[in-house]
């Protein structure tokens, strides 16, 4: 469904903050590194749009962008 979302909305950055947090979560505790690289991807694209000035309307899972 993320990937949907992405696909209609590619600099959605809730949904790419979501998928490289989720993606560290599986690796870092379930000790599934599947989606290493992919989360990875995710996470840079996230960070080079909070960068440019975009941002989401919340920062759920976390505080705010500095977190």
């Amino acid at each position: 469904m993320a990937k949907q979302v992405l696909a209609d909305d590619p600099e959605n950055v809730k949904v790419l903050i979501a998928l490289g947090y989720e993606g560290v979560g599986a690796s870092t505790q379930a000790r599934n590194e599947t989606f290493n690289n992919e989360a990875a991807s995710y996470a840079l694209k996230a960070i080079q749009l909070i960068e440019s000035g975009k941002t989401p309307d919340t920062w759920a899972p976390f505080k705010n962008k500095e977190d």
